[in-house]
């Protein structure tokens, strides 16, 4: 038994030119073996992908009919066979003059194959008669595979309400702007932001209130970087309820999948409603070590003294003031290492100062840091805060220098020419130690893995910046298309190569360009009219001179419906419906192929969509749009035009809001 196994093991493995005979006549032709460049490694998935496969045959016109003719197809890499059919399993083939062969037909002759491996492969395809002997040429083509690789988006970063920002309860009754980044690098597919706010409640933090609490606002806005919501603040917060808010956004794509690092989802922000006009006690204010100061580690040998002001004015009842101290892990900031790590200093005293020994006790081994933050609660006897912010000092910050301490004095990148772009990176050394500059990278709009920057003058990692000294490095590297780049420089201890420090810069690629100073771009407005749904209609031209142009894009970057008050707004505040062109996007294109010369003006017609409103009220509309010009040369070059138009109602007699509009 175990022999004819080894039989049929072998017989399996045999190509389709083995089971073919010289001197066959040619029965059929195969006309036509259509296979895409790239397809799936997952071979079912290959039905569901539109001309992955299609083969055309054709029988000659002296073969008389034929019986017992199979079609076998079988996969290669590198002159191997992969998988495929033989004669026992081939697809059997009726008579016929000319027969296609769809994808489902031929993916059924690779059973045996689930799933490729990345890398480049032969697909061949050949007839056989009954007596298995070749009776058509045989075909193969190329094609690969390659897995998507996911995208590492960086979430969305908040920006307003910048975090613990403090509002008077008259400002709450006002609509709260929210602000944050969009994903980076920018996705192809749209983007969804997904805002939400909660409402602390009575021995809540944010974190808790997130996990246990239902949101008081849900806000879903498409492919822009901020919303606008009222009613936030409906008045004194009354317990069980704080006047304490979170808010965080993430996003997600068209299916609601999250995109990006953490799940799509920023880090949250705080923000709360305070009385102003109450007299509340001002909280301790930090006096020493005074922020950003830097210790050397002989001077963090003694005990280290903290000290702070009192509560202003000073209260009735006994007041105990809590210090604590956090360290820095790698990747933290002084909030994430607060809310994070267990702090390394936790005094309560009825003074405004307290030596605290043992802080430092040696070199700072990853992933800890030598950096540190600290903070003074007041509190009562009770344990409850006394003063403004939860009776809590502001947060200052201070580092042991561990006998390092470099600094990126400045970055330089320079425009692209050539095809190539020239870096400047110029780095110091503050202490008198001298230190190993062991490697320089940068990160493309600051997300992705690091890339080596090399070759580098002078090289690393032997370069070594004297004490107090510093060092220029240069380097050039192929054309970057990017916002920004994000440069770490590494640098050790010549003494003690275990004491490492990396600095880090940011620097926004900024080009003096004169490419589009010979360029002109007109934009005629001929008319701007609401349709019968409300919606504006332009009618424009746009002319470009002298170059021949590829495409032209309008990109609507700012719409805003103002009316005569929030009243005139009907129940549907989404979004999404409204301020984006006709197609549901903010973007419009006209492409010209071949490019064309436009000096004598194109057509550009534009829907924008509009807000629903009670009919008679007034409204004023502020939109802008950057129109996008590529040259068959590549040059891209943009005008920015913007628009009003006023919307009247019915109070003043006007039954077309087209009338009296500019």
């Amino acid at each position: 038994m175990r022999k004819i196994n080894l039989l049929l093991l072998l017989l399996c493995h045999f190509s389709l030119a083995s089971i073919a005979q010289p001197g066959q006549a040619q029965q059929i032709k195969i006309v036509n073996f259509t296979v895409k460049n790239q397809l799936p490694a997952i071979i079912d998935n290959w039905n569901n992908m539109p001309g992955s496969l299609l083969l055309v045959a054709q029988k000659s016109p002296a073969t008389r009919e034929f019986k017992g003719v199979k079609l076998l197809l079988q996969i290669k890499s590198g002159g191997s066979l992969i998988c495929g059919s033989n004669y026992s399993n081939g697809l059997p083939v009726d008579d016929f003059t000319t027969r296609s062969f769809n994808v489902n037909e031929l993916t059924g002759l690779l059973s045996a194959c689930h799933e490729l491996k990345d890398g480049s492969y032969t697909i061949c395809a050949q007839f056989f008669s009954v007596e298995r002997l070749a009776i058509s040429n045989e075909v193969c083509k190329e094609f690969t595979v390659e897995t998507a690789k996911e995208t590492d988006y960086s979430p969305p970063t908040l920006i307003t309400p910048e975090n613990g920002k403090e509002y008077s309860s008259t400002d709450m009754i006002k609509p709260v702007m929210f602000r944050w980044t969009p994903l980076v690098p920018k996705p192809k597919e749209p983007v969804t932001y997904r805002m939400k706010v909660w409402q602390l409640m009575q021995g809540q933090n944010a974190t808790t209130a997130m996990r246990t609490n239902q949101p008081i606002v849900t806000k879903d806005v498409d492919n822009i970087t901020q919303a606008v919501v009222s009613n936030i603040y409906t008045g004194p917060c009354r317990p069980p309820y704080l006047c304490d808010y979170v808010w965080n956004v993430q996003a997600v794509n068209r299916e609601g999948k999250p995109m990006g690092r953490n799940n799509g989802t920023s880090e949250p922000f705080t923000f709360k409603v305070v009385d102003k006009s109450a007299n509340e006690a001002s909280p301790p204010k930090l006096v020493a070590p005074v922020d950003g100061k830097k210790f050397l580690p002989k001077d963090m040998t003694a005990p280290t003294l903290f000290r702070w002001t009192p509560v202003v004015p000073k209260p009735q009842e006994p007041v105990t003031y809590r210090l604590k101290v956090w360290q820095l892990m790698q990747g933290q900031s002084g909030s994430q290492a607060m809310r994070s790590n267990k702090p390394i200093v936790e005094k309560e005293m009825l003074i405004t100062e307290v030596t605290v020994p043992g802080i430092y006790t040696g070199p700072c081994r990853p992933p800890y840091l030598c950096d540190y933050v600290w903070q003074v609660q007041a509190v009562n006897r009770e344990g409850q805060p006394v003063g403004g912010n939860e009776g809590k000092s502001e947060v200052w910050s201070f580092k042991v220098q561990n006998n390092i301490d470099t600094e990126i004095d400045s970055v330089f990148v320079s425009c692209c020419e050539k095809n190539v772009q020239n870096i400047y990176i110029r780095v110091k050394n503050n202490l008198a130690n001298p230190v190993n500059i062991v490697s320089i990278k940068y990160k493309i709009n600051g997300a992705g893995a690091s890339i080596i920057l090399t070759p580098v003058t002078p090289a690393v990692p032997t370069a070594t910046i004297a004490g107090n000294g510093s060092q220029v490095f240069t380097a050039t590297v192929k054309c970057i298309t990017a916002n920004f780049l994000k440069f770490l420089v590494d640098a050790e201890d010549v003494a003690d190569p275990d004491n490492k420090e990396t600095e880090v810069v940011y620097d926004t690629l900024k080009c003096i360009c004169n490419a589009c100073d010979s360029i002109k771009i007109d934009v005629v407005q001929k008319d701007i009219k609401f349709d019968a749904n409300g919606n504006i209609n332009m009618n424009t031209n746009i002319s470009v001179s002298p170059k021949l142009v590829k495409n032209i894009k309008a990109e609507l970057v700012y719409f805003e419906y103002k009316p005569e008050s929030d009243d005139c707004m009907l129940c549907n505040k989404d979004s999404k419906t409204f301020g984006n062109f006709a197609n549901g996007t903010h973007s419009q294109e006209w492409n010209f192929s071949p490019p064309k010369n436009l000096s004598g003006g194109t057509p550009a017609a534009m829907t924008i969509t509009v807000p629903p409103t009670v009919k008679c009220c007034d409204a004023v509309i502020r939109w802008c749009i950057r129109y996008v010009v590529t040259f068959d040369d590549c040059t891209v070059c943009n005008k920015l035009i913007c628009y009003e138009k006023k919307k009247e109602g019915c109070a003043k007699g006007n039954i077309n809001p087209n009338n009296d509009q500019k």
